[in-house]
Formats: C-alpha cells, structure tokens, sequence
C-alpha cells in the first residue's frame, strides 16, 4: 500500500483550472484509484470554488459505481475554499447515504484549522497515514 499512489491503480484523472484570487491561476488535479476497496481520491492544487464542479463530477460516478467508502488526500491541498468545504460535505453525505463514508487524509494544517473553526473535524475523519486510512475501513467495502 504505502503512501505513494500506484500509477497503475489510477481509474480516472482530471484536471480543472481554478483561480486563487484575481492575479493567480491554480491547476488543481484530481485522480482516483483503488485499494482494498476504498476509493482514495488524490488532489493536487487549492481547492476552491471555481473547481466544486469538477471534484464532483470526479467523485460521483465514482460513489454510484460502488465506490461508497472514500478517502481524500490533501496532502497537497494547501487551501480550501467553503464551497470547496461544503462539496467535501455533499461527497460524505452522498457516501453515508449510500451505506459508506468519507475520511481526510494528509490534511495541511491550514485546512486543519478550517475544520476546527467549523467544527467539521468532529464529523470527518482525519489520518495521517493511508494505510491507516484504509484500514480504517475495516474488512473489503462493496
């Protein structure tokens, strides 16, 4: 497993161009992949509102092909936005809905610190080690 994602585990890539404000550009990436039945969705850039559509539409078929029990990587996620927070929130809702769950992963402290502001690290999971993650999952979801 380990913390590295498998290339040849990748199901889907995305990428969507976002801006962090009025003079900065962000290319933010999305790629799924799958281990021990658990969706680990790897992010890479801010994620902010001008990209909430394409997380979604990332993670959607994803949720309504099974893949009910998902993990988000942040590791390189320096920032989020609150709608970019609220569709995380859409995504564990969709999850817990259809008999799974969702669980942050590498989480940088500044994102960190949103949760806590909102309270939202009491309802979502937050690990520092994928395996952890996926273990956390207990025996092999649907």
């Amino acid at each position: 497993m380990g913390d590295q994602p498998s290339p040849s585990a990748d199901i889907m890539t995305r990428s969507s161009l976002g801006r962090v404000s009025e003079f900065q550009a962000c290319v933010m990436t999305f790629s799924a992949r799958t281990v021990e039945g658990v969706t680990i969705l790897d992010i890479r850039g801010a994620l902010i509102e001008d990209a909430v559509s394409d997380f979604w539409e990332t993670v959607r078929p994803l949720l309504l092909s099974g893949g009910v029990n998902v993990v988000v990587n942040l590791r390189d996620v320096p920032y989020v936005d609150s709608a970019a927070l609220g569709e995380i929130i859409r995504v564990y809702t969709t999850a817990t809905r259809l008999g799974g769950t969702l669980k942050l992963l590498h989480v940088h402290p500044r994102v960190r610190e949103l949760l806590a502001t909102t309270r939202l690290d009491t309802v979502l999971a937050s690990l520092e080690s994928e395996d952890d993650a996926v273990r956390s999952f207990g025996a092999a979801s649907p």
